[in-house]
């Protein structure tokens, strides 16, 4: 869809002008490498793209870094920042889109801060606490809201008042995860009572349900929000993933809401401004790398060829782009196993939109929570305008992308006097940078795969949010798996 479009803005992780701006001493790439880094991407609503591959021995590019920060990201901004704080300063930022922050995405809609990404701390992150301090950057909170929607297992919607609503789904969440501080005991090391937890990996959400008995009620309150986390219905999504948010928040329902309550007064981009200013590194964008060679031999580099046929070289490389795109990057000397099965099957959840509409009509904050497989899954009121309201919906997976379906879809929940005007959203899934939305590890992936993850392969460390063995999914465990993928490159690069 074209950005100029009249109705609507469909974002798809890509935009037009660098969120950073300016030159760097490789600015030169910048401009030149963007019409490749389009055609590379082949962006498409199918999902269906295309990666252009380098041909071999491309263009060198010098002088080299000491070490490589691929993606710029929370995860590559934390690396970057990090390094530098070691005392690296050699030390070179590649990104394949025209931006910093990934998957996160500061815009504005009717005049509005929106964010089409990530959009929400939990008040005990301590990594973005201490960033939120450190930079002088405030902390919002949303208005309070006046009524629940909420979908009943006949399809009914009813309202429920913001006391009755959340009183009742507390005590549902709270059965839902009853026992999770007995194999979960330490939220920020999931693997520490491995015996216990092997037991649990493998269920679904759906298995759980059935182990409890849940009702058809019961599962109305909840079922909407767990699919939603996850981008996968509960005959697939994990329960020890969810069940580690709730270990994460505190073990109640109280910590559980609170992962949605916090935001940065200068939208998410104003801490990934903050933490790119810090690092003080040099970045090109519109690399979209394809390949990356290790050949191991003492004394030589690393190589990092993109798809606008460019060549890096340096002593280590910081790998931080989501596990969903690894499929996306030749590793000339392989990967162990666990990396191999990481990128098949998918640590970022595969349906992630997120939708802002202006809604016009009455300006009651009404939150609508609906069951599993519904078209929105929940909508969250945000803005009051003087006609309306801009409300957050997270696309289910049979929604149709466009002004008349999102419309259709309000007016059949909230009623025929409220009308969409304009939106914006964003598809992750679709985005072939992301792949995927915020990361939640699938059955069985915990034990089986995270340990090897977070451990260099060569002078290759990984990071994303999926890789964090605390906030897992959250800007938080990206700044932890980033600090950690700066540790082991500065180590592998052997200046340290």
């Amino acid at each position: 869809m074209d950005a100029q479009h009249s109705d609507a803005q469909l974002v798809q992780g890509e935009d037009t002008e660098s969120a950073a701006g300016g030159w760097n001493r490789r600015g030169f790439l910048k401009r030149a490498g963007a019409v490749g880094a389009m055609a590379a991407a082949g962006m498409a609503l199918s999902g269906t793209t295309t990666t252009a591959a380098a041909a071999p021995g491309g263009t060198p590019v010098e002088p080299d870094p000491d070490i490589l920060v691929i993606g710029a990201g929370f995860a590559g901004l934390a690396a970057a920042r990090h390094l530098r704080g070691m005392g690296f300063q050699n030390v070179e930022i590649l990104e394949a889109r025209s931006r910093i922050g990934g998957r996160t995405w500061t815009d504005t809609l009717q005049g509005q801060q929106i964010e089409l990404g990530a959009g929400w701390f939990h008040p005990s992150q301590s990594n973005v606490q201490a960033a939120l301090r450190k930079y002088g950057i405030g902390i919002v909170y949303d208005d309070p809201m006046d009524a629940v929607l909420a979908q009943q297992a006949d399809g009914s919607y009813r309202q429920y008042d913001m006391g009755t609503a959340f009183e009742t789904m507390g005590g549902i969440y709270t059965k839902f995860f009853q026992g999770t501080q007995t194999f979960l005991p330490n939220a920020l090391n999931p693997l520490q009572a491995k015996d216990l937890i092997a037991a649990q990996d493998g269920y679904t959400v759906a298995n759980r349900y059935a182990q409890l008995g849940m009702t058809a009620e019961e599962k109305a309150w909840i079922g909407g929000t767990l699919a939603g986390y996850a981008g996968l219905p509960s005959t697939s999504a994990s329960w020890t993933s969810l069940a580690h948010w709730w270990a994460l928040g505190g073990y109640d329902a109280n910590g559980w809401f609170n992962m949605t309550s916090q935001k940065p007064a200068t939208g998410m981009i104003g801490l990934a401004q903050a933490m790119f200013n810090d690092a003080n590194h040099g970045i090109t964008y519109n690399q979209n790398v394809v390949r990356i060679s290790d050949p191991a031999t003492a004394g030589s580099q690393v190589s990092v060829t993109t798809a606008q046929n460019i060549v890096y070289r340096a002593k280590a490389v910081v790998c931080a782009v989501p596990t969903n795109v690894w499929n996306n990057i030749t590793f000339t000397y392989g990967i162990p196993q666990a990396f191999k099965d990481a990128a098949t099957e998918g640590l970022g959840v595969p349906h992630a939109v997120k939708i802002w509409m202006y809604v016009r009509g009455p300006q009651t904050r009404t939150l609508v929570q609906s069951v599993e497989g519904s078209k929105f899954e929940s909508m969250v009121p945000m803005h009051k305008l003087p006609d309306g309201q801009l409300m957050i919906a997270f696309g289910g997976a049979g929604l149709t992308l466009d002004k008349a379906s999102l419309n259709a879809e309000v007016k059949k929940i909230l009623g025929s006097a409220y009308e969409v005007v304009d939106f914006k959203l964003a598809d992750w899934g679709h985005d072939p940078y992301a792949r995927g939305g915020w990361s939640l590890r699938r059955p069985n992936q915990l034990l089986r795969q995270l340990p090897a993850l977070q451990q260099p392969v060569g002078r290759i460390a990984f990071a994303n949010d999926g890789l964090a063995s605390g906030w897992n999914g959250f800007i938080e465990g990206a700044i932890e798996s980033g600090v950690n993928a700066a540790i082991k490159a500065a180590e592998a690069s052997g200046m340290a």
